[in-house]
């Protein structure tokens, strides 16, 4: 993962809502793997392809505010019991968090990223209190989403969003993407007929569901942070719910560098460290899936 991305992410920590610690468990958790799934949206450098490679820093990165919201809009952040204004139990919902479908979401998962997903993981791999797998998913579904786009636009997605004049068009096409899947057919109404605002191509519950996250966005960003320490139990929490997704790494040596990037100061300071630290040792687990991309689509990354 590139330096320059993570210090940029490091300026803009998630900004939990200010909540009693009685009655809001493990908040810290919560957003720790909200983060570690934003950031991953930031690398992107399939080696050995003989395709284009994705350019550094491309329009489509979801924040991690945009990521807690968006699971706030679908269940309350229902995968775990967190306390208010989060669900207090955990969802039986086979979707998880953000209610990702199996006929969408997760059928482009298993095409695109063969080696992360497949069909006989489906609900257990996301379902339940699994807020690090579900928050991935999601990523990784909306990336998905991004690179299909291609069908929509002359030129590719990225250019499109550079060009178009609503300041909100990369977090609205996400949100599209999320609610309707990869294959999202407000997002490519979007593309084609309203550059302007992206809402004037959305309606019913498409509309609610962008309007609500960008609702949820604004509290969330003007609220008090929540930097109480990160403690042992909530960083082996967070290690045993991300391991599942990369069997093969040393997450002996994750967790010492994670224990050793800690200071103690506060989420502020030690998350964005402790992120760094984990990817520092498992190396870049998000890119463009170029092999499949190609196989299935004839698309490049671009």
């Amino acid at each position: 993962m590139r330096d320059g991305a993570l210090l940029n992410a490091a300026e803009s920590i998630v900004d939990l809502l200010e909540s009693d610690p009685s009655t809001s468990p493990s908040p810290r958790l919560s957003a720790l793997s909200q983060r570690f799934a934003a950031l991953t949206t930031m690398s992107s450098a399939p080696a050995g392809s003989r395709y284009r490679v994705e350019p550094e820093g491309n329009l489509l990165q979801v924040s991690p505010t945009w990521l807690l919201a968006a699971g706030w809009q679908t269940g309350a952040f229902s995968c775990g019991g967190y306390g208010a204004p989060w669900s207090t139990s955990a969802s039986d919902h086979e979707g998880g968090c953000y209610n990702i479908e199996s006929t969408t979401h997760w059928l482009e998962l298993i095409r695109l990223f063969p080696e992360q997903f497949s069909e006989e993981d489906w609900p257990g791999w996301i379902q339940g209190d699994a807020p690090e797998r579900s928050a991935m998913a999601l990523v990784q579904a909306v990336y998905a989403g991004h690179m299909l786009l291609r069908r929509a636009s002359p030129s590719d997605p990225d250019a499109w969003l550079a060009q178009a004049t609503d300041p909100l068009a990369p977090s609205r096409v996400a949100a599209f993407l999320h609610h309707e899947g990869p294959w999202s057919a407000t997002a490519s109404t979007a593309l084609a007929d309203c550059p302007d605002n992206l809402l004037d191509c959305a309606e019913g519950d498409r509309l609610q569901h962008v309007e609500g996250v960008e609702a949820k966005v604004a509290l969330l960003s003007d609220a008090e942070c929540f930097d109480d320490p990160i403690s042992d139990a909530d960083l082996d929490a967070f290690l045993e719910g991300v391991s599942a997704m990369w069997p093969d790494a040393d997450w002996v040596e994750a967790r010492d560098q994670a224990l050793q990037a800690r200071s103690g100061a506060g989420f502020a300071t030690d998350g964005p460290a402790i992120i760094k630290a984990i990817t520092s040792v498992i190396g870049t687990p998000l890119s463009c899936p170029a092999e499949t991309l190609w196989e299935h689509y004839r698309y490049s990354c671009y």
